[in-house]
């Protein structure tokens, strides 16, 4: 993957961040839900989404894309740049920043930034 590219944070919490999401993924549940409302179609929402194909070859060249189909926001349950985002940022090894150990093994992996001074946390 190339470097550049846009991380969100999308859960503040009390000294913590959360639920990071690389920009690929952002824009594919976004064309997600104009391809459902029919603000776009398929094959144009592949066209834009075409510059992260790397990331999920599977889904870029098996859709049938032809027919309108377009993965529904429903059934993401895998986000391939935010997942590879996640572990390239816990083997870097800071304190602080990796998977949660204190939740179910049923909830999944959950990334977080741990222990962030009260100072560096958003105003609201």
């Amino acid at each position: 993957m190339s470097s550049g590219y846009v991380v969100f944070c999308t859960d503040e919490g009390n000294y913590h961040y959360g639920w990071f999401w690389h920009e690929a993924d952002v824009l594919l549940t976004a064309l997600g839900q104009d391809v459902a409302e029919d603000k776009i179609t398929a094959v144009d929402a592949r066209r834009v989404w075409e510059p992260y194909r790397e990331l999920w070859t599977d889904l870029y060249d098996a859709q049938e894309w032809e027919e309108n189909e377009f993965p529904a926001n429903e059934e993401l349950d895998y986000l391939p740049g935010s997942v590879r985002f996640w572990h390239e940022a816990a083997e870097l090894d800071i304190p602080g920043v990796g998977f949660s150990d204190d939740i179910s093994p049923a909830s999944g992996e959950i990334f977080e930034v741990h222990g962030a001074s009260p100072d560096l946390l958003p105003k609201n």
